[in-house]
């Protein structure tokens, strides 16, 4: 995956201490996602999830980047590649500014790649429902989030 790019849109660039306030500000301004997956992110966990992985996964399979409009960060991506198989990623976190999350440009620029991703969301949080999704995604048991 390719961690430093510009386009039309966005800016993405691999996340480091430096970004920790900014990543805080936009996780503070999702407090829906963190009601009903406590607890609340802080400058620790933050760290500490820049560097998490599982089992048999190395930093050079995980990326952990932000998009950004100018120099305002609108959204957060961890992504494990090769992970839980050699052909599928896991998507740890993918948060968007609260902004960002009525826009249809995200639904509109999202490459499919001939697979059509697995969405959820966790439990208790109708929020995502009536989004405009074509798919119904499954609910997420929040103690396997």
């Amino acid at each position: 995956m390719r961690t430093e790019t510009t386009g039309n849109a966005f800016q993405m660039r691999r996340l480091g201490e430096r970004d920790v306030d900014a990543i805080l500000a936009l996780c503070e301004g999702n407090r829906l996602f963190y009601q009903y997956h406590p607890p609340m992110a802080t400058r620790e966990s933050i760290l500490a999830d820049m560097t998490a992985l599982p089992p048999g996964k190395g930093m050079e399979d995980k990326a952990y980047v932000g998009f950004f409009e100018g120099e305002k960060l609108v959204a957060v991506l961890d992504w494990i590649s090769g992970y839980p198989a050699k052909e599928t990623a896991w998507i740890g976190l993918f948060m968007v500014s609260v902004e960002k999350q009525g826009e249809r440009h995200w639904k509109r620029n999202h490459p499919r790649h001939g697979r059509e991703p697995e969405g959820g969301w966790i439990s208790g949080n109708a929020a995502w429902r009536g989004q405009g999704e074509s798919a119904e995604p499954r609910v997420l048991d929040k103690e396997r989030v």
